[in-house]
């Protein structure tokens, strides 16, 4: 799975594309009133293809946070910031840092950019 590290306030999560355990495939935001992949944010299904590129977009907003892959929302939760959380398998030696993570596989970036949106919050594009 590809985990995108974000920030909304003073509250970092996670954001988690195509995890898979066993038979199942998911993505999802991490860490929802605690809860990780299983929670009301989950997504089921393979979103990438070995050797084709996707651009996956988030978009984190002082009250929501969308994601998408090749323009197909997965997600769109409404909450505020102090319902997201990040495990500290995920700490980094910056806490307002965002960050770029994967569980025991590759992946290949072609472009990042980060987009100031209104003030309110960052979208996160590859």
């Amino acid at each position: 799975g590809l985990i995108l590290g974000q920030r909304l306030g003073e509250s970092r999560f996670a954001t988690l594309f195509n995890y898979a355990s066993g038979e199942s495939i998911s993505s999802a935001l991490e860490n929802v009133d605690g809860r990780n992949v299983g929670n009301e944010t989950t997504f089921q299904g393979r979103l990438f293809e070995k050797n084709r590129l996707s651009q996956l977009t988030v978009t984190v907003l002082k009250d929501r946070v969308t994601m998408s892959v090749d323009g197909r929302a997965i997600v769109d939760w409404k909450g505020g910031s102090d319902q997201l959380s990040l495990s500290d398998y995920w700490k980094t030696p910056d806490d307002n840092a965002l960050f770029l993570g994967a569980y025991d596989c590759r992946y290949r970036f072609h472009r990042i950019t980060l987009n100031p949106i209104s003030g309110e919050g960052r979208a996160l594009e590859r």
